[in-house]
């Protein structure tokens, strides 16, 4: 394998990880409900480097 490919795969694994633990729908429920106390519409913005998907799980 060439460099770039495992470097590829690596940000890949990543990205699932995260994905499962920490935007899963349970874990973000109890942020909005308990954490951040939201129970009304809210304006947000989500700046990160990929494709905004925090932002597509809260809508």
């Amino acid at each position: 394998m060439s460099v770039s490919i495992i470097g590829t795969v690596r940000l890949n694994i990543c990205t699932i990880l995260v994905r499962c633990l920490y935007y899963n729908d349970d874990y973000l429920e109890f942020l909005v409900k308990i954490v951040w106390r939201i129970d009304q519409p809210v304006k947000m913005i989500d700046f990160g480097c990929g494709y905004g998907y925090l932002g597509l799980k809260l809508l």
